[in-house]
């Protein structure tokens, strides 16, 4: 039987983050915007991380759970992206989850702002030219009502903050939906083409979703790294300040052949984001 919580209570570096489902083997949070998930060089304080929330809330035990000083986490999140994550409580469930995700067989799905008004069939037609199919670096078909773009992703050789679409490195398979076509109010008064999106990364590459929208001209709106510092501090101005990326949902199968889907609402900063857009376009 599953053990449902609203809120832990407990805060970690600030931000508390969700817990959405406990159970004996699994625990599924909502993770906040603006904290990493685990220790690093530039955030090496456990109490300033993810993981010490759920070492607080588990104890010492889940620290070497599927790997040493992995704390449980079967996957990741970026330090400004909010949203599903999942945390396994035992080695043998680590182990499963993990051959899920190398397997492919879990579904994440992602709601993303981008700058520009997302169009499945230009874009096909820009890419679908002499130069772009002799390269390779993008490979583009739609499929239903979703553009699928794949290519090999790799780490900037003059920014290692950044990965781009390179002709070596690791397969991405990206699946991008529409949601809805909106406009930014600029301080010039000009009003920018935004898109809100349904997005499906069916491989897990560091910075694969922000990428490939940065590779199809359409930016992830927030994004300092990939979408430019104009636009950032534009919407900085409007109280988004980190990239507009929500984990929104994953769909994972367990072992009893079953699956379950995992969801976290949208983030309050987004949510306050889109209805100011939605007062623009009004």
């Amino acid at each position: 039987m599953f053990r449902m919580r609203q809120n832990s209570g407990r805060e970690t570096g600030g931000i508390s983050p969700q817990i959405i489902l406990e159970n004996e083997n699994i625990l599924v949070l909502n993770k906040p915007a603006h904290l990493v998930v685990l220790p690093t060089s530039h955030y090496p304080k456990l109490e300033e991380t993810l993981a010490g929330f759920v070492f607080n809330h588990l104890g010492s035990l889940i620290k070497d759970i599927g790997k040493e000083n992995r704390f449980g986490f079967v996957h990741r999140l970026d330090r400004d992206t909010s949203g599903v994550i999942l945390v396994a409580k035992t080695s043998e469930f680590w182990d499963f989850l993990t051959k899920q995700f190398e397997e492919h067989e879990v579904l994440k799905t992602y709601q993303v702002l981008v700058w520009g008004n997302f169009d499945s069939q230009k874009i096909l037609f820009h890419f679908d030219t002499p130069m772009y199919q002799s390269t390779l670096l993008l490979r583009i078909q739609v499929e239903d009502e979703w553009l699928v773009i794949k290519s090999c992703l790799d780490r900037n050789p003059s920014n290692t903050q950044q990965f781009i679409v390179s002709q070596t490195g690791g397969e991405a398979i990206t699946q991008i939906k529409k949601l809805q076509s909106l406009q930014f109010l600029t301080p010039t008064k000009k009003l920018e083409p935004m898109s809100l999106l349904e997005v499906k990364p069916l491989t897990g590459r560091t910075h694969q979703i922000r990428v490939h929208l940065k590779a199809l001209g359409y930016p992830v709106a927030g994004d300092w790294l990939y979408g430019g510092r104009k636009k950032f501090r534009w919407v900085k101005e409007k109280g988004l300040d980190r990239q507009f990326l929500h984990a929104q949902k994953i769909e994972v199968p367990m072992p009893s052949g079953k699956s379950m889907i995992f969801e976290a609402t949208l983030a309050e900063d987004l949510q306050k984001f889109l209805a100011g857009l939605a007062k623009e376009n009004a």
